[in-house]
């Protein structure tokens, strides 16, 4: 691709590209899974407004929803993401959007730090994403294309001694690189795979709570954006607990105090 051609910064874990030729969202949907990840997605409200100040005409992101189903709902491009319920992301959207009123505006388009649907049959520029957490082994981000997930699946090792969390995380530093992190649904999968062979309930993840910031984040630094939560956060004092993988089940993300001693995940 010649220089020029897109522009890219760093979100949590992904590369944003924005691509300057127009084309259907359909089109464009292809073209990104050719060449980089998928369409873009956006992760929170501040990911809208990076991604508005990097286009300067309409440009289509990977979101979109699905024609011929009640009780609509939109959807991300990348494989496996949950659908979002209108309420849940009309506040992403500009005044009085999305305003297709049931008719075939089925795709989004971001312009002036909002969202807006559109005719997917319209040619527009488009913004990409890599998975650049895909390199699970060092947590650097990959300019190029993602890593196979036979290659991330291969990282990902099962400790079936049981220690406390700051005991796991120094276990895993000293003979591996780090706890686990997950930062998409592929990655779930990768991981949970080899949770079924645990010899505890749960297994220990690399993602803490910090008070002095009031927020959750992974060891590797990196903010959550994806997640999979048993329960949402109920206003406990979440102070001194850390995550953890159901061994069985639907092995959601479970909150644990950081001095119980389980299994672990490093990569």
């Amino acid at each position: 691709m010649v220089s020029g051609q897109f522009s890219f910064f760093s979100c949590h874990l992904y590369e944003y590209h924005l691509i300057k030729k127009k084309k259907t969202w359909d089109d464009a949907q292809n073209y990104c899974r050719d060449k980089y990840t998928d369409l873009a997605t956006v992760c929170d409200v501040t990911d809208t407004r990076r991604l508005g100040d990097l286009v300067t005409t309409p440009a289509w992101i990977g979101l979109h929803s699905i024609p011929g189903r009640e009780n609509r709902k939109w959807h991300w491009s990348l494989p496996e993401m949950p659908g979002v319920e209108p309420d849940d992301i009309r506040s992403y959207f500009g005044d009085r959007e999305p305003n297709d009123s049931g008719s075939d505006k089925n795709c989004v388009e971001i312009t002036g730090n909002k969202l807006n649907d559109f005719k997917c049959d319209k040619k527009r520029e488009f913004i990409c994403f890599n998975d650049s957490a895909a390199d699970m082994s060092s947590g650097e981000l990959s300019p190029h294309n993602s890593p196979q997930p036979n290659d991330q699946e291969d990282k990902v090792v099962l400790v079936t001694q049981e220690l406390t969390w700051e005991e796991a995380l120094n276990y895993c530093r000293e003979h591996h690189r780090d706890l686990v992190s997950i930062t998409n649904p592929q990655q779930q999968k990768w991981v949970q795979a080899r949770a079924k062979n645990a010899s505890t309930d749960y297994v220990w993840l690399g993602l803490r709570y910090t008070c002095t910031m009031d927020l959750w984040f992974w060891v590797n630094d990196y903010l959550v954006c994806y997640d999979n939560w048993k329960t949402p956060d109920d206003g406990k004092d979440l102070c001194d607990y850390a995550a953890a993988m159901e061994k069985n089940g639907e092995h959601k993300w479970v909150k644990k105090v950081d001095t119980n001693e389980f299994n672990f995940f490093c990569i």
